[in-house]
């Protein structure tokens, strides 16, 4: 597919090249060394400008290239097996494609690298890139794919796109985490590509995305953000939440953003340790029920919580303390402390808890009740 890829644009390249040579407009360069790269022409407008080391001579660095300001057609920066930055380009005007593939070891891109109204930006199969720079003055694209770059954790600086008109596609980037600069994304009307990025967990811009385009393929990534339904719960905070492990629990937290939830919600026969996915939830207008969690020896998540329509903590065999209620101030109906076999301290629920309902703390043998 590369090499495919690669004779797919020399042909490209070679067959735009002869109107240049007759100075009837800027010329196409390819190279495919270092010490070409090193020797291009100072004083030419450039049409196509592709970039793909071939032999011995690999191509490591493109600071030779710092006089570039404008390619008026397209950009290909591919197979570059030795290339760890794009140092050299800044503030170029691209009027076609953006191409960056298959530069192994490629981790930097400078900020402000390239601008204009560009037509296809891909990104893809940069193994060590983490963030996606270059891009912060790149007000519109007619596509944009970012494919198989294992280390990119986020893509925050597409900071200006306001126009996709054409389509988004993410796909296996097993790093990525956050899409929020697409947040504000406000002209997009295509089909949207959102697969196999295990560890996303933006939800609040997924579903905008979704809600926004004309077709849609989202699947395998993290837990809220794989399908509509529990993309749009994480969005909203609003529908019953049943969870059942750590991970879930852990997901949750990443992807849920705002402090008021809507529904009920269930933790039960969990592996989980720990609450923290609810560390910024502050009201609950619900019942949450914690029950039968063996692993659970920490409710710490829970610290900022004030209110809630029903609390019910039982049968969790290893939890020995309720700190994490502290904020707790109003319980609109019941809360139940009952049968934690190892509780010794429920000392975290403040006497200035307002029960609507009953307050139970009951069967738990090594707390004096």
């Amino acid at each position: 597919m590369q090499k495919l890829l690669y004779i797919f644009l020399i042909v490209v390249s070679n067959t735009l090249l002869a109107k240049g040579d007759n100075d009837d407009g800027p010329i196409n360069i390819t190279v495919n060394s270092q010490s070409e790269v090193n020797r291009i022409p100072k004083n030419k407008e450039i049409g196509n400008l592709i970039i793909a080391s071939e032999g011995l001579d690999q191509i490591t660095n493109l600071k030779k290239l710092a006089f570039i300001r404008n390619i008026q057609g397209n950009l290909y920066i591919i197979n570059n097996k030795e290339l760890s930055s794009l140092d050299g380009l800044a503030d170029i005007e691209v009027s076609g494609d953006i191409y960056i593939v298959g530069n192994k070891m490629l981790d930097s891109i400078p900020r402000n690298a390239f601008m204009g109204n560009i037509r296809d930006i891909v990104v893809k199969r940069n193994a060590k890139l983490r963030i996606m720079k270059g891009f912060e003055m790149v007000k519109s694209v007619r596509n944009l794919t970012v494919e198989h770059n294992d280390t990119l954790f986020n893509l925050s600086h597409i900071v200006r796109l306001d126009e996709v008109s054409g389509y988004i596609r993410i796909v296996g980037n097993k790093s990525l985490e956050s899409i929020k600069s697409l947040n504000d994304l406000s002209d997009f009307e295509g089909k949207l590509v959102v697969n196999d990025n295990v560890s996303l967990c933006d939800a609040n811009t997924l579903y905008k995305l979704y809600t926004a385009s004309s077709e849609f393929e989202i699947s395998n990534n993290s837990i809220f953000t794989s399908d509509p339904e529990k993309i749009k719960l994480a969005y909203e905070g609003k529908g019953d939440l049943k969870l059942f492990t750590q991970e879930e629990i852990d997901a949750f937290g990443k992807s849920f953003i705002n402090p008021e939830f809507i529904g009920d919600i269930l933790i039960d026969r969990s592996n989980a340790k720990n609450l923290d996915g609810f560390k910024y939830v502050k009201s609950i207008k619900g019942r949450m029920t914690i029950k039968r969690n063996d692993s659970l020896v920490s409710i710490e998540g829970l610290s900022s919580l004030q209110s809630i329509d029903r609390l019910l903590i039982s049968f969790n065999k290893n939890l020995e303390s309720l700190k994490g209620l502290e904020k707790l101030r109003d319980v609109k109906t019941d809360l139940v402390i009952y049968r934690n076999v190892e509780l010794k301290d429920a000392s975290s629920i403040s006497a200035r808890v307002n029960v609507g309902g009953k307050l139970v703390v009951k069967g738990n043998p090594r707390l004096v009740e």
